[in-house]
């Protein structure tokens, strides 16, 4: 064989094990909460950008899998974020869709019950075979932050090897349906050394799995005194001791050293940034300098220290200035007292052409909600993941990281100290969103959240409070009664406490947990001689490895009617009501002409208000409201039909 067609059959096989490379992406169920253009739901995944999706997060129910979110199952009376996900397969039916149990949140207590002896961990494999099933998908992602930490027992790191084999086991025992494939099992791991050597048999839990994802992000946050990029491909040349570990090649070669098969590795890419409040006249805004906590929450994600792509975005388009750190590989941007550490489709292309230059077998992100779905930021819909699609299918190496010309940028080079001071520039007034959109303080920031009132009467404000009012620190999320008032309620989510009332004339039920009419409510309350008021909000001081992963909160409030809580149902049939009709009988457009040409979002139909489109990706769905209830524009949902005075 000449020594040109050697070089032409390796440069095909590069090529080709580039074109098999996995692009597995999260979905959180707790992103339908958001406002505005930020709500996401399975309908405004572009089901063509990855080859496995994981919806996340399921929990544990004793040694069973359970729904998280209450519309995740579907019902007589709607159709379920479960279904709506595995409709995906309908416009690709070769992505594989996955469920994930677990993540920070959950923590270690319900897998260190679970895993306790051989028959819970068996009950959970048999019954998980037959949830999966149930609800369309392809396989289970063990999301256990982490095994032999966090409150769980040295046991438990051979214990969760006997998990995985126990799983393994069963989905090999299964028999499988007939046109569909075995189910997968995969799990989520960590990428701190302290957390791989505690929590993992490396090669024992490699021989079950069929993926390994990486959690390679989160490296860096709030949590520290100083800044630095949570996502850094590699190590800066000062950094020394357990920092020269915080960066993503270290992570990867560590887990092949300890024997993680690089084809079975999934290599985490974050579509969201890290930020830092820098100090007060500070002119020293490099990686590693002083920060004094958490950035101002996000207008959309609304959680300190952390920003979605699209909230990076408005920042560089307002004025920000951008710096590239030449050896971790990574861009940062300093506004004002704002300094933000994240990726964008430069950054994304050099981590996956190093992916692809190692061997792995696939890239990771965490989530699609986060990446600019909707193309806010002017680079089309979803630029981090069209980014990512790019690099694999480019035959050369990754492009020099460059900045749109509207950014001002600055190249840092290789320092020596971290202390050194520096001048740092920006080009205008740091930016604030609208400040009757959300309050922001100057340290740990909460934010008081109102949803937008109906029509008629000012209820439904949600508002973060106090643990001091109500300690929501050692409960599972969910939504809970105030002690002192029924009309109003709490829910937890993240450990924070928010609060929220019943729409007027209703009560708080604690055996259904939603607001109902008072004859079907026994009221226990105390009422006090004050209304519970709301204590600048200080999160808890973390000593620990941050959180790789998102917990829900909720940005709007629940449900106010008797009936069970609303949810889009993607039923395109139209079925004329025999009641609360608009007189107008002539039929409407089918979905899909009626979004047409539209952007995202919810429309009222015109012909009928008990009827709304909801449009993704120019795909339609004619959903119902439920009985008594219009589509109000202003709240982009359905409210009681006195509140929608539009319509007759």
């Amino acid at each position: 064989m000449t020594k040109l067609a050697v070089v032409v059959l390796a440069i095909l096989a590069v090529g080709s094990a580039s074109a098999a490379l996995r692009r597995v992406c999260y979905h959180t169920n707790w992103s339908q909460y958001r406002n505005g253009p930020a709500k996401f739901y399975p309908e405004n995944i572009d089901p063509t950008l990855c080859t496995h999706i994981i919806y996340s997060f399921a929990k544990l129910n004793g040694n069973k899998l359970a729904p998280f979110e209450w519309n995740d199952e579907s019902t007589p009376w709607m159709k379920g974020m479960y279904e709506r996900f595995g409709a995906i397969k309908q416009q690709n039916p070769s992505v594989k869709v996955l469920l994930a149990v677990g993540g920070w949140n959950m923590g270690s207590p319900p897998f260190t019950r679970m895993v306790g002896s051989d028959a819970s961990r068996r009950e959970f494999a048999t019954t998980s075979v037959a949830f999966l099933r149930k609800h369309g998908f392809d396989g289970l992602d063990m999301d256990w932050e982490y095994p032999a930490n966090r409150g769980s027992p040295a046991v438990d790191k051979q214990r969760f090897v006997d998990l995985l084999r126990t799983l393994h086991e069963e989905f090999a025992r299964e028999q499988v349906p007939a046109g569909l494939s075995p189910l997968m099992l995969s799990a989520a791991v960590g990428a701190g050394k302290d957390k791989i050597d505690t929590a993992y048999d490396v090669p024992a839990i490699s021989q079950y799995l069929d993926m390994i994802n990486l959690m390679s992000y989160d490296l860096h946050g709030s949590w520290e005194d100083f800044t630095g990029h949570h996502s850094p491909l590699y190590a800066r040349s000062n950094e020394q001791g357990n920092q020269t570990y915080l960066n993503v090649d270290w992570a990867a070669t560590y887990w092949v050293n300890q024997g993680a098969p690089r084809s079975k590795m999934n290599i985490g890419v974050p579509l969201y940034g890290r930020t830092f409040k820098l100090p007060y006249g500070q002119s020293n805004n490099q990686i590693g300098c002083k920060a004094a906590g958490a950035g101002a929450a996000g207008l959309y994600t609304r959680e300190a220290g952390f920003y979605a792509y699209y909230e990076v975005c408005q920042h560089l388009k307002g004025g920000a200035t951008k710096y590239l750190e030449p050896e971790q590989k990574v861009p940062y941007f300093v506004d004002g007292d704002l300094w933000c550490g994240y990726d964008d489709p430069d950054s994304i292309k050099v981590k996956v052409d190093y992916i692809k230059q190692g061997g792995f077998g696939g890239v990771m992100v965490w989530a699609l909600d986060l990446d600019d779905f909707s193309g806010m930021c002017g680079q089309g819909k979803y630029p981090l993941m069209r980014a990512i699609i790019d690099e694999i299918n480019h035959s050369g190496p990754a492009p020099p990281m460059t900045n749109p010309p509207t950014t001002t940028t600055t190249t840092r080079a290789p320092t020596t100290t971290t202390t050194q001071p520096r001048p740092w520039v920006t080009t205008q007034p740091p930016w604030q969103p609208n400040p009757t959109t959300r309050a922001t303080t100057t340290r740990a920031p909460a934010p008081t959240t109102t949803t937008k009132a109906p029509a008629q009467g000012g209820h439904h404000q949600l508002s973060l409070v106090s643990h001091t009012e109500f300690d929501c620190r050692n409960k599972f999320d969910g939504y809970y009664a105030n002690p002192t008032s029924c009309s109003m309620y709490y829910i937890c989510a993240a450990r924070m406490t928010f609060r929220t009332d019943c729409h007027p004339g209703l009560l708080f039920n604690t055996q259904t947990l939603f607001c109902d009419f008072p004859d079907h409510v026994v009221c226990n309350a105390q009422p006090n001689n004050q209304q519970p008021t709301s204590a600048p909000y200080q999160p808890p001081v973390q000593h620990t490895n941050p959180p790789t992963t998102r917990a829900p909160i909720p940005t709007t409030t629940k449900p106010t009617t008797t009936q069970q809580p609303w949810a889009p149902t993607t039923t395109k049939a139209y079925v004329p009501p025999t009641t609360n009709n608009n007189n107008n009988n002539n039929n409407p457009p089918g979905p899909v002409d009626f979004c047409k040409g539209k952007n995202d979002g919810f429309y009222k139909d015109p012909q009928n208000c008990a009827y709304f489109y909801q449009c993704s990706f120019e795909h339609g769905y004619h959903e119902p409201c439920p009985s008594g209830t219009y589509f109000s524009e202003a709240l982009q949902g359905c409210d009681w039909a006195a509140n929608v005075p539009s319509c007759p």
